[in-house]
């Protein structure tokens, strides 16, 4: 899959996409802000922000870091701009930018995070190298990122998804909703390894997708 497919599907299904943003997915998210622990002010980056919540949930947690999101979706950016309005969240901005050529000087960047994108990277190589490059010496990245026994699961609840709301899915594979190739933990150390990265903290969650888009709305946060 190239990356003008993978825009393609997100353009498409921005606004169903962002409802599949659970309380439980919100957990991951500021789990993972706590892993960073983050001091002072600090320049964040987020490669593959979608709607924005990782993003905003970054900025809300330190109002005096600078957080920029940058997504391949124009919808998606467009929708992530909204969402932080919505919330007033003013350190936190989104851009366009491909995470194989990222906009950015060398060096750039405290932090690099990203949720649910190592699966959909068509080079994920370029990326971490891309990651490496923008951050400082001594920078974090963190990510989220589905494990293979996931798998099964998350392609239920896409199929159900797709079947309910064929319009926006229509002519889409299971495997286009999910992902080029789920990594194993394992995988994933020495993938970053080879990019230049020290390891130090990896931790699973037993958090479960819901399986309907029902279930979806039903944990939806009610005041984001």
């Amino acid at each position: 899959m190239q990356v003008e497919e993978i825009r393609e599907i997100y353009n498409k299904t921005t606004k169903e996409y962002d409802k599949l943003v659970t309380p439980r997915r919100i957990c991951q998210f500021l789990t993972l802000i706590y892993e960073l622990d983050l001091r002072g002010n600090k320049k964040i980056l987020e490669v593959g922000c979608g709607p924005g919540w990782l993003s905003i949930e970054i900025g809300r947690t330190f109002p005096y870091s600078k957080v920029i999101g940058v997504d391949i979706s124009e919808n998606m950016i467009q929708l992530a701009l909204e969402n932080a309005e919505k919330l007033q969240v003013k350190n936190v901005q989104f851009e366009i930018s491909d995470e194989h050529n990222l906009k950015f000087l060398n060096e750039h960047f405290d932090v690099v995070a990203t949720s649910m994108l190592l699966q959909w990277s068509p080079n994920v190589h370029k990326f971490l190298s891309e990651a490496y490059r923008v951050l400082i010496r001594g920078g974090k990245i963190g990510l989220i990122s589905p494990a293979p026994e996931a798998y099964k699961e998350l392609r239920q609840a896409y199929q159900n998804l797709k079947e309910k709301y064929e319009r926006y899915y229509k002519g889409t594979g299971a495997q286009e909703m999910i992902g080029i190739r789920i990594y194993s933990p394992k995988e994933i150390q020495e993938l970053h390894r080879n990019a230049g990265f020290k390891i130090t903290r990896v931790f699973i969650m037993n958090l479960k997708e819901p399986l309907t888009h029902e279930d979806a709305l039903h944990q939806a946060p009610q005041n984001r």
